[in-house]
C-alpha cells in the first residue's frame, strides 16, 4: 500500500506521484525493496520527466538502493514503472 504521508515515502505503486506538487524535495535516498525477479524494473522521475532513479534486478530479493546525498528537487516525484517490490524515499525534512 502507498504511504505518502510519512518520511520515509513507501511507494508499490506504478503511475502513482509523490504528492509534493510544487514543493521543494529534498532527497537522502531511493531504495527499492524486494524486486522478485532478474530483468525487472523501476524507474522514478521528477516533474520534468527526468530519470533519477532507474535500476534493473539483477538478483531476485535483492534491495537496490540510490543515495542522493541531499539533492533538491522542485515539484512531483513519479513512479512510473514498478515490476514488483516498493520503492522507499528517504527525504529530508530541513
Amino acid at each position: 500500500m502507498n504511504d505518502l504521508s510519512k518520511n520515509p515515502m513507501v511507494l508499490d505503486t506504478a503511475g502513482i506521484t509523490s504528492g509534493l506538487q510544487g514543493k521543494r524535495v529534498i532527497l537522502n535516498f531511493v531504495e527499492w525493496v524486494s524486486p522478485s525477479a532478474v530483468d525487472e524494473s523501476a524507474v522514478l522521475k521528477d516533474a520534468n520527466g527526468n530519470v533519477i532513479f532507474n535500476a534493473i534486478c539483477t538478483t531476485a530479493k535483492q534491495n537496490l538502493i540510490k543515495y542522493f546525498g541531499g539533492a533538491v528537487f522542485i515539484g512531483e516525484l513519479n513512479l512510473e514503472t514498478l515490476d514488483s517490490g516498493k520503492l522507499i524515499l528517504q527525504l529530508d525534512n530541513k
